[in-house]
């Protein structure tokens, strides 16, 4: 999504330069209800554009297909399932944090099923699953998050789908990471208060392939930390909005009625917000008044490799060291893509924190437990440096403060 966006409407060359391939082409946009809303109408206009004047087809691929005006429904209007896989419940009552392993013991089968508690953030996750850790001792209890790596959490992944295959009561805690494009299966589903699509695709997890006879329970609730809702860390006010004001209070609705409830929600964002006028712009020449699709100023981070496996130092010292002609540009590509594998991104104001959290380290290796690789384009954390919490072999990163003193802050 982010190059078609830069193709599209980066001001710069070298951005722009696969432009000419949209001609006559099929481009597939898989979850579009990602971008921003305020910027649908812009991209609508834009799209019904290219596809008059270079022949362009856009296939939008979603459960939750938003209000861009360019797109015509192909799927059956009236769509119902002859079978309801899970059962929503959203609770009126907001709960603090603390809260979380008494609402779910009291309103889900907990012990009973596999589940899968889904929160907001990074940090709430990993505070999540310490508490339900702690009550929850008699089945394999696992975490995701972008704090660990693809490579870790590919390990992760295969793990589940084994014990799934096996009929093993699991659970794993998770933040957003496992909406879409995960094929996994719970009896159950937590999700923390967010955007009414979002919630529908943690749904889709739950009896989605229809092991269980009687539907699955879908249960959302709005977690507090401090009289604060973490949601609102996260998400747009507008989206949050158009999301209470759509979703039915305590009471159970079936998977049937979420089209209409998605529809609902979708018509609530449009007439709430205030568009961005991307194409009007573009055809009056302020090319740089189009907003990019992630505001990078916003979310400012850094990349972090972590040495999970032997083959990390040797990648990164051909990469780094080697002197690399264009006759090899395949094979360096290839290289950092293996090494992107082992590769997360962190925001910047830990960087310090980590550097500071290893000066105490002994070690004997060439290396600095946390330094800079790439010419200070990235850092490396060696094995040392994992040694001292910061990444953890179950959580993955866990912010400097975290590893040292053990406290979480929610909703940073």
């Amino acid at each position: 999504m982010v190059q078609l966006w830069e193709a599209l409407f980066n001001t710069k060359a070298n951005k722009t330069m696969n432009f000419h391939k949209l001609s006559r082409a099929v481009v597939i946009l898989d979850e579009p209800q990602s971008i921003s809303p305020n910027l649908w109408g812009g991209l609508s206009d834009t799209l019904n554009y290219l596809s008059e004047k270079l022949g362009t087809t856009f296939l939008f691929m979603t459960a939750t297909q938003p209000h861009i005006n360019a797109a015509a429904e192909l799927a059956p209007r009236d769509l119902s399932r002859p079978f309801e896989r899970h059962r929503y419940l959203v609770k009126s009552k907001k709960y603090e944090f603390d809260e979380l392993c008494d609402l779910l013991c009291d309103n889900l089968p907990v012990t009973q099923g596999s589940g899968l508690v889904v929160l907001n953030t990074k940090r709430a996750a990993i505070k999540a699953y310490e508490a339900l850790k702690a009550v929850i001792t008699d089945a394999p209890m696992l975490f995701l998050s972008a704090w660990m790596t693809p490579w870790h959490r590919k390990k992760v992944l295969a793990q589940l789908r084994q014990l799934e295959e096996q009929n093993i009561q699991r659970y794993l805690i998770s933040t957003q990471v496992v909406e879409a494009g995960v094929d996994l299966d719970f009896d159950w589903v937590f999700r923390d208060m967010g955007p009414l699509d979002s919630i529908v695709q943690v749904a889709g997890r739950c009896n989605r392939h229809l092991k269980c006879l009687q539907p699955g329970k879908v249960m959302v609730a709005e977690l507090m930390n401090r009289s604060r809702t973490i949601a609102k860390a996260v998400y747009d006010d507008i989206l949050l909005f158009a999301t209470s004001e759509t979703l039915p209070r305590d009471r159970e609705f079936g998977e049937n009625e979420v089209v209409r409830l998605i529809d609902t929600y979708y018509t609530k964002i449009l007439d709430a917000l205030r568009s961005v006028p991307i194409y009007k712009n573009l055809s009056s020449g302020k090319w740089n008044e189009v907003p990019p699709l992630i505001d990078k100023q916003k979310y400012r981070e850094a990349d972090v490799i972590i040495e999970q496996s032997g083959e990390v130092r040797k990648i990164l010292e051909q990469l780094q060291n080697r002197q690399w002609s264009l006759e090899e540009r395949h094979e360096q590509k290839q290289l950092f893509r293996e090494l992107q594998q082992y590769m997360i991104s962190i925001p910047e104001k830990y960087i310090r924190a980590c550097r500071s959290a290893m000066t105490e380290i002994a070690t004997q290796d060439t290396l600095e437990p946390f330094g800079e690789v790439f010419g200070g384009h990235a850092y490396l954390m060696t094995r040392d440096g994992m040694n001292t919490g910061l990444y953890d072999a179950v959580l993955g990163f866990v912010p400097p403060d975290d590893a040292v003193s053990g406290a979480v802050i929610i909703d940073d």
